[in-house]
């Protein structure tokens, strides 16, 4: 478990282990870290207790998420976990929010008027070809 600080540059002298994986740690932010492995992939994660339970939280791959936004969201779960809240469980709680969002688009709502109202109107077709010809694409 080498500790060092993280910075764009140590980061591009990194060498994968020949075989397994290996944790450097971050000198400014000690909980949090890049896991390398032998195949070349890198992942930040970061480490806390919730209700006595050790986590390794990922927060992403490298280098599709930078170092500075990787470490500024392992501060936020950190911050979360300061105030006695799981960052997993706010992360659910956040990803359901936006499912359920998703879900009510127009095009969901335009789904459902189809399936309850217009499917029961002998016009019904008719009107169901012109929202999707006309306002579903837009």
């Amino acid at each position: 478990m080498p500790v060092t600080k993280l910075t764009d540059r140590t980061l591009k002298a990194l060498k994968p282990p020949s075989s397994g994986r290996v944790d450097h740690f971050d000198r400014i932010l000690p909980s949090f870290g890049i896991r390398l492995s032998s195949t070349g992939a890198a992942s930040w994660f970061v480490y806390y207790r919730v209700d006595g339970q050790q986590v390794r939280d990922i927060i992403g791959r490298y280098p599709a998420k930078g170092l500075a936004e990787a470490r500024e969201e392992a501060r936020s779960k950190l911050r979360l976990v300061e105030r006695g809240r799981d960052p997993r469980q706010e992360d659910a709680r956040q990803r359901a929010s936006e499912a359920k969002r998703r879900a009510e688009t127009f095009g969901a709502v335009a789904d459902q008027y189809h399936a309850a109202h217009l499917s029961k109107l002998a016009s019904g077709e008719e009107l169901w070809l012109r929202v999707q010809g006309d306002l579903l694409p837009a």
